[in-house]
């Protein structure tokens, strides 16, 4: 069997990362691409801090949540997150939470390190 059927550490960080589950609401109001505070409907399911925020096609990596005021502040540098384009969103645009920071690079580093082991030189075909 080619070692190029088994899928590499980015190939299972991609479909782990569309297939979490989240917690999901709207947003409150009109936000652009520049905004680092955004309000939720509602936000007590999502996580404290350290999570990543996805609005349409956009992700923000967020720092911290205020689950009375539903704000969300967007890290220093987090819109546009994982090569994604920071761009404006309307009001009521559906909101969810993907798997946090910490928990993505966990897994990426983790598939890594076994990667590594078992194919030390892997070739491509």
């Amino acid at each position: 069997m080619a070692l190029s059927m088994f899928p590499t550490a980015k190939d299972t960080y991609v479909q782990l990362k569309h297939s979490s589950p989240a917690a999901t609401e709207t947003i409150v109001s009109d936000i652009d691409a520049l905004t680092l505070a955004v309000i939720l409907s509602n936000s007590t399911d999502f996580p404290p801090t350290d999570y990543i925020l996805q609005i349409d096609k956009e992700e923000l990596d967020i720092e911290s949540n205020d689950t009375i005021t539903g704000i969300q502040t967007v890290r220093a540098g987090g819109r546009g997150h994982g090569g994604t384009t920071a761009s404006a969103h309307s009001a009521n645009a559906v909101a969810s939470n993907v798997w946090s920071s910490s928990q993505r690079y966990a897994i990426v580093d983790t598939l890594m390190v076994i990667e590594d082991a078992v194919w030390p030189v892997r070739k491509q075909t």
